[in-house]
């Protein structure tokens, strides 16, 4: 889906729990979008990970689609490189979300 005058400026906004971080705008991204970009969290064993990917508009950011990936598979396996469909709704929205996600065990402090 691209914005009503050309190309998606997509950008993702990424969050476990009630932590959120953002990724850069891929200007004119289209539907090949791709961040090369870490985030760290906190994170517990009943966490997710949530994926917004929007298209930048002066107005209104537009959603294009979302994901929601459990973290169970990365705990068990300490890495999970999938690829997962977005959607939009009730309707596939289309594009694939390839990701990789790490376990990397920090300190023992867990966040409530």
């Amino acid at each position: 889906m691209d914005g009503l005058f050309g190309k998606n400026d997509a950008y993702a906004i990424v969050k476990v729990g009630e932590q959120t971080q953002k990724t850069n705008i891929i200007e004119n991204a289209g539907k090949e979008a791709t961040w090369d970009e870490s985030f760290n969290f906190s994170i517990v064993s009943d966490d997710e990970v949530a994926i917004e990917v929007y298209d930048s508009d002066n107005i209104q950011d537009d959603l294009i689609g979302l994901v929601k990936i459990p973290l169970d598979a990365v705990f068990q396996d300490k890495k999970v490189e999938k690829r997962y469909p977005l959607s939009r709704g009730a309707n596939n929205a289309g594009e694939v979300l390839d990701q990789s996600c790490a376990f990397l065990p920090g300190s023992s402090r867990r966040e409530s």
